[in-house]
């Protein structure tokens, strides 16, 4: 029963909550005594919501809440990210994550990896979801993997499926020839 309040708790709050956190404010680099969170849920389910549609679905094996305006996911977080029809357009999974009650934005850290099925594959170790805008973003190195080849650099910014990106700067690239 506590579970099951717990998780309605979460998702009045995550759907009611206005925009008032930047996604340049990162709380995976301030210090988070987890031990103290007011509520924790184990195995979890989050959607995040914009205009009354399912933006993303997020799994945690534990989620934790603070302040009532975060809410820190430990121990495995698989992100979905949909797209207009709810599809599944990509899946991100890290270590862990904080998500954030009035913007319905995240932040990944510690071993992300995004994929959009099997075309593209991105590696880093932060990164941030603007839920309004519905892109991801990280300042940090990032490798992105292709069947033609693999680009690294950093700073990023994307759009959900992977389909449209841009680095601040490319540090390394290569094209592998297609055989015909």
């Amino acid at each position: 029963m506590k579970r099951f309040l717990g998780i309605i708790f979460l998702s009045l709050v995550l759907f009611f909550c206005e925009d008032k956190v930047s996604v340049n404010k990162l709380k995976s680099d301030i210090q988070l005594d987890t031990s103290k969170a007011d509520n924790i849920i184990k195995t979890s389910r989050i959607q995040l919501i914009k205009d009354n549609r399912v933006t993303a679905i997020i799994y945690a094996k534990v989620i934790k809440n603070f302040e009532k305006n975060l809410i820190f996911a430990d121990s495995g977080l698989k992100i979905y990210f949909l797209n207009s029809e709810n599809d599944t357009v990509s899946t991100l999974t890290s270590e862990k994550g904080f998500i954030y009650p009035t913007s319905n934005n995240m932040e990944a850290s510690g071993n992300v990896i995004v994929n959009n099925g099997d075309s593209l594959f991105l590696y880093t170790n932060k990164l941030l979801w603007d839920n309004k805008k519905e892109k991801i973003y990280t300042n940090d190195t990032v490798t992105i993997v292709r069947k033609d080849g693999f680009l690294k650099g950093v700073g990023f910014e994307a759009n959900a499926n992977l389909t449209e990106y841009k680095f601040k700067k490319v540090y390394a690239k290569t094209n592998k020839k297609r055989d015909r």
